[in-house]
């Protein structure tokens, strides 16, 4: 599909899940710890208040979790207001 136009887009986390994850448990501090980012931007991800993420970040929260990328991510489009 084409991005042009006046909508944007955007993936957020997905903050609902239909069961818990293995490595659910794990705390913001161990998954940043783990993952080699701070907790701040750790929080930024989980708030969806990020606009890209690199691919070696992405597949390490996947393994520390145990989860795929689609089981985290969600795409919706936003409508752009100006």
């Amino acid at each position: 599909g084409d991005l042009a136009g006046d909508r944007r887009h955007s993936i957020r986390q997905k903050t609902h899940h239909s069961e818990p994850r293995p490595g659910a448990e794990m705390t913001s501090r161990a998954l940043a710890a783990y993952v080699g980012i701070t907790e701040q931007n750790l929080s930024l991800l989980k708030s969806g208040k990020v606009k890209g993420i690199r691919f070696d970040t992405l597949a390490k929260i996947c393994q520390a979790l145990e989860c795929q990328p689609g089981d985290i991510l969600a795409w919706e489009a936003i409508n752009a207001l100006s």
